[in-house]
């Protein structure tokens, strides 16, 4: 029984448990269906976080999120004081809350939600599971230039202005920031040196059905 303060995310999943965890695992080599624009929405422009988690989500169940259910999900967080509209919302927050909207609206189908390494060589070795997970990093004009000019982020370090979440697919970025009317599909070339030069955040989450 978990701790009345303890956050799922807090359980790390490590890829000895993948195969016992994840089910139907043919039904995951597909392509991501739904893509959203957090801009779309001038009360959730700044809800990345939820955007990441939504994704995935989208991704498990083949469901696209109504805006108002994505605004719900906030509002519950901005409740709780878990959400600042103009500012930030700590991507486990959102990963929990997300968690508990899902499961409270669709009982029948719920999940659970873990973190893990990006350095978990394992994890990644796993090649027949394709699935969505979260990831933050630290994004600045420089990177956000580059993965625009070629889709590619080529650099081991870059600076460190502000935090942004997003979907990974494999090693691609989904981002939900829309930009020059296009969904962002991007990468990380030195996606290890990135984590070690803190510009990416180690721990990522996913979702998995219950």
């Amino acid at each position: 029984m978990k701790g009345i303060w303890e956050k799922e995310t807090d359980y790390v999943l490590w890829a000895s448990d993948l195969s016992r965890k994840i089910k139907e695992i043919k039904k995951f080599n597909r392509q991501p269906r739904y893509e959203y624009n957090q801009a779309a929405q001038y009360e959730t422009r700044n809800y990345c976080t939820i955007y990441s988690a939504i994704t995935e989500l989208s991704y498990l169940f083949d469901y696209k999120f109504t805006l108002c259910q994505i605004k719900e999900i906030g509002d519950r967080m901005i409740k709780d004081g878990k959400l600042d509209v103009n500012n930030w919302a700590y991507l486990s927050d959102a990963i929990d809350y997300t968690r508990k909207w899902w499961n409270e609206n669709f009982p029948e189908a719920t999940v659970s939600s873990y973190s893990f390494s990006y350095l978990d060589k394992a994890i990644w070795n796993v090649k027949k599971f394709i699935w969505l997970t979260q990831i933050w990093y630290r994004t600045s004009l420089q990177l956000h230039n580059e993965i625009q000019t070629n889709g590619v982020a080529k650099l081991k370090t870059y600076p460190k202005s502000w935090w942004h979440a997003v979907s990974t697919y494999w090693i691609n970025i989904i981002d939900n920031y829309k930009w020059k009317n296009t969904f962002n599909r991007y990468s990380f070339q030195y996606m290890d040196d990135l984590i070690k030069n803190w510009v990416i955040f180690e721990t990522g989450y996913i979702f998995i059905k219950d």
